[in-house]
């Protein structure tokens, strides 16, 4: 037996904790210098983390079962189990990978994305303060490590035990890859700490300039990876900040609809501008600056002459210049993989053994010799659960972007004191939702930016639900059933 209120307390610090740690370890994770030194390691600190989620899952289930709060999270309950199906069925091409995708999944489901209704507003406020401000930190110097790795174009590649392909860091093939395992991610990362660092400027003097410095440098770090994903995703979600943020000021002026129209597209017109004539002016810089730190190096080793003046940086990627495929293989991923998804289409091939299916049952696929995965996380999720698990989780995502968008639109005269959070929270998860489009993540992946991802979803879920709770006097068919089960009660 316990006490509600010390029980409550401990365990959402205990929740909260295990959340900021997951998400510092798969952070610094994400890191070659990490991974080359600690790689064995890495795996047993995984396995610590799903024992201790289980064990926070568990110890949730049978006491107050808050896991089962979160609005739609009915439907999540029933992807678990299309997934745990889907397993079954495709039992002959592997168990183990399986069983873990589905523990990471319940963790990334039913801790990251949790709502606690009886967790103070204060105490919420103060560890999303905290997990906010950790990542863009930790993010923060793994970026300005990766620009210093520009500057002196530093660039080797390596083997990683825990990876089969060549490992390249530094500065490769007009793009900066950095400290990162893949530019392509890391700078999705990045808009998320540029959104999350404009959400924490503050007012000081002091935090304004930490966070404008840290805007600047994920800003360098998107442009000089040369993600068209990423810099898509930064354009959609810088052109919707200026766009909302204006109409949302005219709306408190109490301006006409048409003045509110006509200066959101301005507003919106200007951000596009701003991004579009960013990139330039940060290559040259990045250009300029490494000619200068070179000649200094020249110079130093009595090894510099003006007359031969250093050649400017090449940030022409070669894979997408030489080819004709402006998907760079994407549109033959894909195209490869829907004649999978026709193979499996109710049950798919199963979450984590997907290319064992594909070399089961075709040998002259592109994406036989190349062992590519879908390349699309919702291609990814069709292939791998069939029509059964797409359309469960299909139906969560509408009904979570009706609720995030239906409480901006509702509240949009008389803003609650966490709108902005809301609503840049929003931009954000539309962000990555583009995102992934063209890459791999969200679902059946275990990385900082799934974490980020899913952490991001459950604190916008519980803010809203703090801000209008007349809407959440009925719990979830989920929860209402499993609160009949019996439980440890408090005092």
């Amino acid at each position: 037996m316990f006490k509600t209120k010390d029980f409550k307390t401990i365990f959402a610090n205990i929740r909260f904790v295990y959340m900021l740690v997951y998400m510092l370890i798969m952070a610094a994770a994400y890191a070659i210098p990490v991974k080359r030194f600690a790689d064995d390691y890495l795996g047993i600190l995984n396995s610590a983390l799903a024992v201790i989620g289980i064990a926070i899952l568990g110890t949730d289930f049978i006491t107050r079962r808050i896991i089962f709060k979160a609005k739609y999270c009915t439907l999540l309950v029933f992807f678990i189990v299309s997934c745990a199906i889907s397993c079954i069925y495709n039992l002959q091409y592997g168990f183990v990978n399986n069983v873990k995708t589905l523990i990471w999944s319940c963790i990334q489901f039913f801790i990251f994305a949790t709502v606690d209704p009886d967790l103070a507003p204060e105490t919420l406020k103060k560890h999303f303060k905290i997990f906010t401000e950790s990542f863009c930190f930790i993010w923060l110097i793994l970026s300005i490590i990766s620009l210093g790795q520009f500057i002196v174009q530093y660039n080797p590649t390596w083997q990683l035990k825990s990876i089969a392909y060549l490992v390249r860091e530094g500065f490769h093939e007009g793009r900066l890859f950095g400290v990162f395992i893949d530019p392509n991610f890391a700078s999705l990362i990045s808009v998320i700490a540029i959104f999350l660092s404009v959400l924490n400027i503050g007012k000081q003097i002091l935090s304004k300039i930490y966070h404008i410095f840290a805007i600047a440098i994920q800003l360098f770090y998107v442009v000089l990876s040369a993600s068209r994903t990423s810099l898509i995703c930064l354009i959609v979600a810088t052109v919707l900040f200026f766009a909302f943020e204006t109409s949302s000021f005219l709306e408190k002026k109490q301006k006409g609809i048409f003045l509110k129209v006509l200066c959101s597209i301005a507003a919106a017109t200007l951000a596009l501008s701003m991004i579009l004539l960013s990139v330039p002016v940060i290559k040259e810089t990045s250009n300029f600056i490494v000619k200068k730190v070179t000649s200094v190096k020249n110079i130093e080793y009595n090894d510099y002459t003006s007359e031969f003046p250093q050649a400017d940086i090449d940030f022409e990627r070669p894979d997408v210049a030489l080819s004709s495929d402006a998907s760079n293989g994407r549109l033959s991923i894909w195209s490869d993989y829907l004649k999978v998804f026709a193979k499996s289409p109710i049950l798919g091939t199963s979450p984590r053994n997907v290319l064992k299916f594909v070399d089961d049952n075709f040998d002259s696929l592109y994406i036989n010799t190349r062992r590519y995965l879908p390349h699309n996380s919702y291609l990814g999720v069709l292939v791998c659960t069939g029509l059964l698990g797409t359309s469960i989780i299909g139906v969560w995502t509408i009904l979570t972007f009706i609720q995030f968008v239906g409480y901006l639109f509702r509240n949009r005269k008389n803003q609650h004191e966490y709108y902005s959070t809301i609503f840049i929270l929003t931009i954000i998860i539309i962000a990555l939702a583009i995102g992934a489009f063209p890459l791999m993540f969200v679902f059946f992946s275990n990385t900082i930016i799934d974490v980020m991802l899913w952490v991001l979803i459950g604190y916008t879920k519980s803010l809203i639900r703090i801000s209008e709770p007349e809407r959440y006097t009925k719990e979830p068919l989920a929860y209402r059933i499993l609160s009949k089960l019996p439980s440890i009660k408090s005092n």
